[in-house]
């Protein structure tokens, strides 16, 4: 995933998760302009589902979806890339920087 408006000169945000069940410690989640995400979280079919995400779900990113990454920013579907078979390549969106 791609997010086209990340600021040129922030390389890695650290974000905060919940605190680790095992130890306590506060997870550190990296956020940065490229990310990788699930492809079954990934359709593209504008307004489809992934194959693995329940209908009632609805967190799917497809062309046009507003998600919120899990701990982090709320990011917008833009575009997606796909090779000569129609497999996404790259997901390109852009993120709400107040989101979070």
């Amino acid at each position: 995933l791609t997010i086209a408006n990340w600021p040129a000169d922030k390389s890695v945000e650290w974000l905060e998760g919940p605190p680790c069940p095992v130890t306590g410690e506060p997870r550190r989640v990296p956020f940065s302009g490229t990310l990788l995400v699930e492809r079954r979280d990934v359709s593209a079919d504008p307004g489809g589902t992934a194959p693995s995400v329940p209908e009632s779900a609805g967190r799917c990113l497809t062309v046009g979806a507003v998600v919120r990454l899990r701990y982090g920013y709320v990011v917008t579907c833009v575009g997606m890339n796909q090779n000569s078979d129609g497999k996404v390549e790259e997901i390109l969106c852009s993120y709400d920087p107040d989101s979070h």
